[in-house]
């Protein structure tokens, strides 16, 4: 179990940022260490429900599970490149896919970075600092 401590170290910003992840645990801890850090955080368990965030909000950053139950990361890349390709630059990529070769995983076309499943705290924190920098 990570404690409260290990989760507020590190960057802390300010910003609105859509988790886009099918594990509702992963998901609510995601949440909960960018919600220490500063960030305002909205969760969202799908595709779907991420471009119904999407449609009715703003977001600084996005942070997505590249295999999601019923579609993929790559499909809502895709819908952001056509539709908002500023947050596009602003979007993180969490696979499990450890059999990927660094650097030639598929969302690296799409120019996002990629963070491997399981991550630190302080992976997760470092790269959404530098995305809502970036």
């Amino acid at each position: 179990m990570l404690s409260s401590a290990k989760l507020t170290r590190g960057p802390k910003f300010s910003g609105s940022i859509l988790v886009v992840e099918d594990d509702a645990d992963i998901r609510s801890l995601t949440v909960s260490i960018l919600e220490r850090a500063g960030a305002s955080v909205t969760g969202a368990a799908s595709a779907a429900e991420a471009i119904t965030c999407l449609e009715q909000g703003h977001f600084d950053a996005v942070v997505l599970d590249w295999n999601l139950a019923g579609d993929t990361g790559g499909a809502l890349l895709a819908r952001l490149r056509e539709h908002d390709p500023e947050l596009l630059r602003h979007s993180a990529v969490v696979t499990g896919d450890v059999l990927s070769i660094p650097g030639q995983h598929e969302a690296e076309a799409y120019g996002c970075p990629v963070l491997a499943k399981p991550f630190r705290p302080q992976q997760l924190l470092s790269t959404v600092a530098a995305l809502l920098v970036a």
